[in-house]
């Protein structure tokens, strides 16, 4: 698949697969030391800890996606506005 993606998209498919291989079969094995030094209780923590930092990562690192201005925007009973993308016609 070659184009707009560029052709190393198989490539870069295959390293994060592996990295999330990697990531999945550590991940274990630090919570099984965790929870043999400290305890399960211990284990849930760092793993929600590790949790929250993903999230904070993602949450500023991944830029937004919707366009301004696009779609129309609904009043609601109480008030509230919600908005609804336009459909694409093809």
């Amino acid at each position: 698949m070659r184009g707009a993606l560029g052709p190393y998209l198989n490539v870069a498919q295959g390293a994060i697969a592996t990295f999330q291989g990697i990531g999945a079969s550590l991940s274990g094995l630090a919570a099984g030391i965790i929870v043999d030094r400290f305890g399960y209780g211990a284990a849930f923590t760092a793993a929600s800890a590790i949790a929250t930092v993903a999230l904070a990562a993602l949450a500023l690192a991944m830029p937004e996606t919707a366009r301004e201005g696009v779609g129309e925007t609904l009043s609601t009973t109480d008030g509230t506005e919600l908005r609804r993308a336009r459909r694409r016609s093809s």
